[in-house]
């Protein structure tokens, strides 16, 4: 089966500047796989990203990669790890890409995310 990333969409943002008193910065990301209905050989991975800069902002969004597959997608397919390791692997440079243009486009220092490894996350969630 070939699979191929389609098209990122940002479905959700919310920026908000602050003055806060905090000194210590915050970093939560989420992920899931979803399955359109009607839509065998689609499946998305829905990034949900918060973070707060001291001083700064707090930003959360919500980041969808769409992917197409060559055939429907199968029971083995979904039971696989390929959408808890390799599809948010493939995907997660473009949401960071979009982070840091975005915080530089709004006037600020350019926010690179922290590299992730999948599997090693894969393995804490199980």
């Amino acid at each position: 089966m070939d699979i191929r990333l389609s098209s990122t969409e940002v479905i959700k943002i919310e920026m908000v500047a602050h003055e806060a008193n905090e000194d210590v910065s915050s970093f939560d990301l989420n992920y899931r796989t979803a399955y359109p209905p009607g839509q065998p050989t689609t499946f998305y991975i829905v990034f949900s990203l918060y973070t707060l800069q001291p001083d700064q902002y707090d930003l959360r969004l919500e980041f969808v990669a769409h992917f197409k597959t060559s055939e429907p997608t199968s029971d083995a397919f979904r039971a696989s790890n390929f959408t808890d390791i390799n599809a948010p692997a493939i995907a997660f440079p473009y949401l960071r890409s979009y982070v840091s243009n975005l915080t530089m486009l709004s006037g600020y220092e350019p926010l690179m995310l922290p590299t992730l490894n999948f599997a090693k996350l894969y393995e804490q969630r199980s």
